[in-house]
């Protein structure tokens, strides 16, 4: 019974433009077979403010993001349409209620209205490199994607400090594709750089999409002050988000203690641990290459971790996205 229900807009003047609508949506539901009675609903708000049922897709297992493109002027019929100054679009789920299973869940991502055309989209508007030491590198990885329905080319992508770089500067994404870009920095002095990017493209409503940077880089050295310890427990979101295969966990610990750090599903089952010991205070790190307890890989889609220390519990989401 969830509903998203987006903002009005005017197409008033666009019929015969070849306005496109287009989604990527994904079922996972592992937990309630044989889920045939879950179902995801599409509607859309004619001239007359009528909903008009365009989709429905049965429950299944979980499979990858699939995308839908809709032509707007070959769903209009008759004297109504879909070209009017309130148009809106509606999403709701339905199924049975169960005492013990659940429902499935649905995934929407990249909608998209409007012509034939790129569109370029960042996993994040800000990247924040912390406490890097002088003179070393720091990586993070952006997600660039194309949300569009043609071929998203990127020209240039232009760092506005020498103490930023990224691994590449040009590239080429089709429709529903995206591309992991590792941006460096590479402090020379203890304090606080701030900078941008501006990532050029052939994107009609956004030639140049800017992500802005922030490093804070610490003295070069191995040999850390009781001050300069963690003051409080603290558990930070993992980078990159989203991520194929690999990514990183941050935690930071005031005093030393029995850390438990595990990665589980959305049913709550275990999938990984990947801490389970006694943990010295300071700020760790800690990889998920995306696999299970057996080293198996598995599938994409949203997982929770989790960290126990002391008196400390805190669970974050993060997505695999293959």
């Amino acid at each position: 019974d969830d509903v998203f229900e987006s903002f009005p807009f005017d197409l008033s003047a666009q019929q015969a433009n070849g306005i496109k609508f287009a989604y990527l949506y994904q079922p996972e539901g592992t937990g309630d077979p044989p889920l045939n009675t879950d179902s995801l609903i599409l509607r859309l708000k004619n001239d007359a403010g009528d909903w008009v049922l365009i989709q429905s897709y049965g429950g299944s297992g979980l499979v990858d993001f699939e995308q839908q493109i809709f032509d707007l002027d070959s769903l209009s019929s008759g004297i109504n349409n879909y070209f009017h100054n309130t148009f809106q679009i509606r999403f709701n789920t339905s199924g049975r209620i169960h005492p013990v299973l659940s429902r499935a869940d649905w995934f929407i991502d990249n909608i998209y209205l409007g012509g034939l055309a790129p569109a370029i989209g960042v996993s994040e508007d800000t990247l924040i490199f912390d406490s890097t030491a002088v003179s070393s590198q720091a990586d993070l990885m952006l997600n660039v994607q194309n949300i569009g329905l043609q071929d998203l080319i990127v020209s240039d992508v232009i760092s506005s400090s020498s103490l930023f770089s990224v691994d590449t500067t040009s590239f080429t994404l089709s429709r529903s594709t995206h591309l992991n870009i590792k941006v460096s920095y590479s402090p020379t002095q203890v304090g606080i750089d701030d900078a941008y990017l501006d990532i050029v493209s052939n994107d009609p409503e956004r030639d140049t999409l800017t992500v802005y940077l922030h490093g804070i880089s610490v003295p070069a050295t191995n040999i850390f002050e009781t001050s300069g310890l963690p003051k409080t427990y603290s558990l930070s979101q993992n980078y990159p988000n989203p991520f194929n295969p690999t990514t990183t966990i941050h935690y930071e610990l005031p005093g030393g203690s029995e850390v438990k750090l595990s990665v589980y599903n959305l049913l709550g089952q275990k999938i990984r641990t990947l801490v389970n010991s006694w943990i010295a205070a300071g700020r760790h790190d800690v990889e998920w290459q995306g696999n299970n307890e057996s080293g198996q890989p598995v599938s994409s889609g949203i997982y929770i971790y989790r960290i126990e220390a002391g008196d400390f519990r805190k669970t974050m989401k993060m997505i695999l996205m293959k």
